[in-house]
């Protein structure tokens, strides 16, 4: 491994004055001055208290074996792609063609997923206001497409439905071909000559 005890001092000191400047900032931003308790800039709403049984823990066991898995296919399938690109492409042009390729692949993968795979459901309704991020796209009046829900908004939006939505709003195909699909993408995606991060994909593919 590469990772070293001087690399963490820094990584550490970074974050932390990283972190104290973003919260100096957001404080003066929402007129509270001074105010250093901004959860930062990715904010996931608030968690209501919930009791958890000892049998749940299986489930919990299980889900970090999958996740590990998945993570372990992930690096390896980069490592490949990382390998390809350092020997295939070395100009320029092809690195530009290869984000044009994949910002096309996407969209086109995308939304013929939203177009075949027909889950519309009906619209909650609260305090008489449908609730935020539900898009119709293809469905009946008062109806949503949960699968464009998820795909049309920015990956905080759909991280923040999936952990406050109710349990049925978003079916297990929608939620399948979603993760299938965001999964191997993500792998697509990571390494191309963009500026691009990991922490979005890795949370919402359970990475």
């Amino acid at each position: 491994s590469f990772w070293n005890q001087s690399l963490t001092w820094r990584i550490f000191f970074s974050s932390l004055v990283s972190s104290f400047f973003l919260n100096t900032i957001l404080s003066t931003y929402k007129g509270s001055p001074g105010d250093l308790s901004n959860p930062g800039l990715a904010n996931f709403g608030l968690f209501e208290i919930s009791n958890y049984e000892w049998y749940e823990l299986i489930i919990f066991i299980m889900m970090g074996a999958l996740g590990g898995l998945l993570g372990a296919g992930f690096n390896e399938i980069n490592i490949k792609l990382s390998l390809f690109r350092i020997r295939h492409m070395k100009y320029r042009i092809l690195k530009v063609i290869e984000v044009i390729l994949v910002a096309f692949t996407t969209t086109a993968i995308g939304f013929c997923a939203m177009y075949f795979v027909e889950d519309c459901t009906y619209a909650q309704v609260k305090d008489n206001t449908t609730e935020l991020y539900n898009l119709q796209m293809q469905c009946d009046s008062g109806q949503y497409n949960s699968l464009a829900t998820l795909f049309l908004q920015s990956p905080e939006s759909t991280v923040k439905d999936l952990l406050h939505s109710p349990i049925d709003k978003f079916s297990w195909k929608s939620l399948l071909t979603f993760s299938v699909i965001y999964y191997f993408m993500s792998v697509w995606t990571y390494g191309l000559a963009v500026a691009s991060g990991l922490f979005m994909p890795s949370l919402l593919t359970g990475l």
